[in-house]
C-alpha cells in the first residue's frame, strides 16, 4: 500500500512538468513569457487534475502514528464517501498560476547562466524549489488543514480555515513548516532538473519526455518524502515548529523507517 501510494505520489509530482513540455513543444520561439505561461498553465492543470491523488497522499501522511491502520482503499473510499476528493483545491489552486511561472522561469534561467557547470540542473532546481518554497508555504498551511480528516466539509471552510490558524499562530502561522517546504521542494527539483540531463544522455535524446519526468519524478520523491511527512505534520499544527532534522529524526525513532514512507 505504501508503494502504491508513494508511486501515484511520483505521478503527481512530475505531471507539471510533462505537461509544461508538451505546452512548450509547438511554440517556435521559447521566451521567458512563454516558459513562464506555459509553466503556469501546467503546475494548475495537474492541480485540479491531480488533487485527489493529493489529498489522499496529505491523509496517508497525517495518519501515520495514530491509532488503527489506514490502507489506500480506504482513504479513496473515504474521500469518495464524504465528497473530499477536491479538499483543499482553492488554496492550492490560487498557488499555482505564479508558482508554475516562477519555478521555471528561475530553473531555466539559473541552468543557462552556469550551462558550464555538470551540476547546473541540481544548482537550477534547488534555486526554483527554494523560491517556490517561499511563495507556497502560506497556502500549503492552509490546504493541509483543509485536507485533514478532521477539517469542515462545507463552502467556507477555506476562509475559516485561514481564520483558525491567524487566531490561533497569528501572521506567523503562515510561514510553519517554511524550513520543511524549502527543503522539499529544493530536493524534489534539484534531483528532477538535475537528472534531465544523464538521463536523456542515458535513454536517448529521442526518449520520451513522460518516461525521463517519471524516472526523475520518482528519484526526487524518494529523496523529499521523508521530508513532505515531516512538513504535513508540522503545517497540521501537530506540535511546535521543530527543526526539520530533528523533526524527520523523531518520526523515524518513534514509529519506525517506514513511518517516513506511508
Amino acid at each position: 500500500v505504501g508503494l502504491l501510494a508513494w508511486l501515484l505520489a511520483c505521478l503527481l509530482a512530475c505531471l507539471p512538468a510533462c505537461l509544461r513540455g508538451l505546452a512548450m513543444s509547438g511554440v517556435q520561439q521559447t521566451t521567458n513569457l512563454n516558459k513562464a505561461m506555459a509553466g503556469s498553465f501546467a503546475m494548475l492543470l495537474e492541480c485540479v487534475v491531480m488533487n485527489p491523488l493529493d489529498v489522499a497522499k496529505t491523509r496517508f501522511q497525517l495518519s501515520t502514528g495514530r491509532s488503527g491502520s489506514v490502507s489506500l482503499a480506504g482513504v479513496l473510499r473515504d474521500l469518495w464517501t464524504s465528497r473530499a476528493l477536491w479538499r483543499g483545491l482553492a488554496p492550492a489552486a490560487a498557488m499555482q498560476l505564479p508558482r508554475g511561472a516562477l519555478k521555471f522561469t528561475v530553473a531555466d534561467s539559473v541552468r543557462a547562466r552556469f550551462s558550464g557547470l555538470p551540476a547546473a540542473g541540481l544548482v537550477g532546481g534547488f534555486a526554483a524549489g527554494s523560491l517556490e518554497a517561499v511563495l507556497i508555504t502560506p497556502f500549503e498551511c492552509v490546504k493541509v488543514r483543509l485536507q485533514s480528516a478532521v477539517a469542515s466539509a462545507d463552502r467556507d471552510a477555506t476562509r475559516r480555515a485561514l481564520m483558525e490558524l491567524l487566531r490561533e499562530e497569528g501572521a506567523p502561522g503562515l510561514a510553519r513548516g517554511l524550513e520543511a517546504t524549502i527543503w522539499r521542494n529544493g530536493l524534489w527539483n534539484a534531483v528532477y532538473f538535475g537528472a534531465q540531463a544523464p538521463l536523456h544522455q542515458a535513454l536517448g535524446q529521442d526518449a520520451s519526455p513522460f518516461l525521463v519526468g517519471c524516472v526523475a519524478g520518482a528519484g526526487g520523491s524518494l529523496l523529499s518524502t521523508p521530508v513532505d511527512v515531516a512538513k504535513s505534520r508540522l503545517q497540521e499544527g501537530r506540535g511546535r515548529p521543530a527543526w526539520l532534522l530533528l523533526a524527520v529524526v523523531q518520526i523515524g525513532k518513534k514509529e519506525g523507517p517506514l513511518a517516513l514512507y506511508p
